[in-house]
């Protein structure tokens, strides 16, 4: 059984953000089963696609942001661009040096985890209290 399978803990209820939520779910599931079959070319294959996917779900997040004049924009966006960095390391850490694969798969999911029920659902939050 995979470590993350989507489920509604995970929806912000809005179906923009939420359809992209679900292919980052997919992503990482595609990585957890690259990693399981220490297949280091095929997970780094997916982590670069998870790295532009989380580049493109982020701009688009932040244009939702903006449309909806969400106060807290610009913190957001920095948290954001603190996360891609993170990646980034991780990704030249596991180019050129070593990185255990497991604890790469953990921050990963952590990552979504603690991002999506936490910093996500206070966009949603504040997009259903305005339009009440």
């Amino acid at each position: 059984m995979s470590l993350i399978v989507w489920n509604s803990s995970y929806e912000t209820g809005i179906s923009e953000i939420d359809n992209e939520h679900k292919v980052f779910v997919s992503i990482i599931q595609r990585l957890e089963t690259a990693i399981a079959a220490q297949d280091k070319v095929q997970v780094m294959n997916i982590i670069e696609e998870l790295l532009k996917y989380a580049d493109f779900h982020f701009t688009s997040e932040e244009n939702i942001m903006i449309r909806e004049e969400y106060p807290d924009y610009q913190w957001h966006k920095r948290i954001h661009e603190r996360l891609l960095i993170e990646l980034r390391d991780k990704i030249h850490i596991m180019k050129y040096e070593f990185i255990d694969l497991d604890l790469l798969l953990k921050f990963v999911i952590a990552w979504f985890n603690g991002h999506t029920r936490e910093e996500d659902k206070k966009i949603s939050a504040y997009v259903a209290q305005k339009y009440r």
